[in-house]
């Protein structure tokens, strides 16, 4: 203890040097770090912003690596073919096949039966049907239960009643054509098939075992059936993991291309707004005075817009326009409606990451360091990219991580509004849209899209407040 509190004099033995020991106790053993790698550690121990991280990449690789080994195009309509369209195909229901497809997997069916045919003046007769009926159900009676064969289910067309039919039924007479109305149906009966028959009401089920008999009833007439089995078949098909269309293409895939473009389109929007809003907030706000004034007054403009309309009215009028004018141009396949999106998004979306890198440029012209620069003669243009933008480097990546979703989003409700990508290009706003007019029947057809459009903006826009969380120094002390 000093003995002199109030003495002049220094105490000689605060000037000691410190040991060794004593500067490993005081020194903070810490590894180097950087901002950004902070900011990562900061992000990684945010769970959920992990997690939607990871099911956007997993989306994007899917978008980009599974067309590559797919076996279905996303504009190949499945069945069609030189002589018949195999209309199987048309609205399949998730995981399950069409009839070419079925015959490939369990074989070619076969079968024999007596039609009770049902002619147009009886179509309204509910008496002449009854008795038809009546016919059929007797035989039907007669032969179900027993142990039969084909022979003696052969044997039975010397007893037909009057007016009966004998034919014979082979799902591999579909590959010829379609039936449309009872015109078609008569000729194919002319040459020993009832394909309307087999595809509606008796071969759809496969696993009907050898030596069942059947009671089939439709507008053309009653049937007793003996199904005789399947020849072939044990071949692997590829499965419709979200069925197909209503014509009768594979849905899986064209989901995978409607990813690829909504994500593609959101991340190239992204980069405009960011160029242009980047470019206009640092010359606003390192320049100020009536630069600043003038620029942000058309941003106030802007901002006064109806968004929704806006964006309406100009994709409507850049399609018309651009058509004309990109017409035998490389740029026609990318199509006038994607073009006029990004031009959409260029006009109106760049003013909020504008004002936001304006507002960071404001307080960091006045910083020491910028001033240095001034009075070392620097030119503007080298003092933003060299020391302004970089230290807006968070607030540039959190913008616009969290712009891409809102792209994606904008993209998909012009789509939807058939304001977006070109046909025969699926988009996920353009299949929302094009399932509208089945949405009883193939319900699934919207769900699917609508699932992965909420799926791409809730993981982006949770990822983006990850961001936000981990490289805002304000947000962290």
């Amino acid at each position: 203890m000093n003995k002199t509190p109030f003495s002049l004099q220094p105490d000689l033995d605060a000037f000691i040097p410190a040991t060794d020991a004593e500067k490993e106790y005081m020194v903070q053993m810490r590894p180097a770090s950087t901002f950004f790698k902070d900011g990562v550690k900061r992000l990684l121990k945010n769970k959920v912003a992990t997690v939607s991280f990871v099911i956007v990449v997993v989306l994007a690789l899917t978008c980009i690596f599974l067309p590559m080994f797919w076996p279905y195009g996303y504009d190949q309509q499945l069945g069609q073919g030189r002589i018949r369209v195999d209309e199987t195909y048309n609205g399949l229901s998730p995981m399950t096949y069409g009839g070419t497809e079925r015959e490939k997997m369990f074989g070619t069916a076969t079968a024999q039966a007596i039609r009770f045919p049902i002619t147009s003046s009886e179509l309204g007769n509910a008496d002449a049907i009854a008795a038809k009926r009546e016919l059929a159900t007797e035989l039907y009676n007669k032969l179900v239960g027993k142990d039969m064969t084909p022979e003696a289910f052969a044997e039975i067309v010397k007893d037909l009643p009057e007016g009966a039919v004998y034919i014979t039924l082979d799902n591999s007479s579909y590959r010829s054509a379609v039936i449309k109305d009872k015109e078609d149906l008569k000729v194919f009966e002319s040459k020993g098939f009832a394909d309307w028959v087999w595809e509606c009401s008796f071969f759809g089920n496969a696993k009907r075992n050898p030596g069942d008999i059947g009671l089939v009833e439709d507008a053309y007439g009653i049937y007793v059936t003996y199904f005789e089995g399947y020849e072939g078949g044990g071949e692997k098909v590829f499965p419709h993991f979200f069925g197909t269309d209503t014509l009768g293409r594979d849905y899986t895939i064209r989901v995978v291309y409607g990813m690829r473009v909504s994500l593609a389109v959101g991340l190239f929007a992204s980069i405009i707004v960011l160029i242009i809003g980047m470019v206009v907030g640092s010359i606003a706000g390192y320049c100020g005075g009536y630069v600043d004034l003038v620029i942000m007054r058309i941003v106030d403009i802007i901002y006064s817009l109806p968004d929704m309309l806006m964006v309406i009215l100009l994709a409507t009028v850049l399609k018309q326009v651009l058509g004309n004018v990109i017409a035998g141009t490389v740029l026609e396949k990318i199509g006038s409606n994607i073009i006029s999106l990004f031009m959409v998004f260029g006009l109106l979306y760049w003013v909020s990451m504008s004002r936001l890198i304006r507002g960071q440029i404001l307080s960091l012209r006045e910083q020491e360091y910028v001033l240095s620069a001034n009075a070392s003669g620097a030119k503007s243009g080298w003092i933003i990219r060299k020391h302004l933008i970089p230290n807006c480097i968070s607030v540039i990546i959190i913008s616009t991580a969290l712009q891409i979703p809102s792209a994606i989003f904008t993209e998909s409700y012009l789509s939807f509004l058939g304001l977006g990508v070109n046909a025969p290009m699926p988009s996920l706003g353009s299949l929302a849209s094009d399932a509208l007019n089945g949405i009883i029947s193939y319900p699934y057809l919207l769900i699917i899209p609508a699932i992965v459009i909420s799926l791409i903006v809730l993981s982006l826009n949770l990822f983006g407040d990850g961001l936000r969380d981990a490289f805002d120094p304000k947000l962290n002390g």
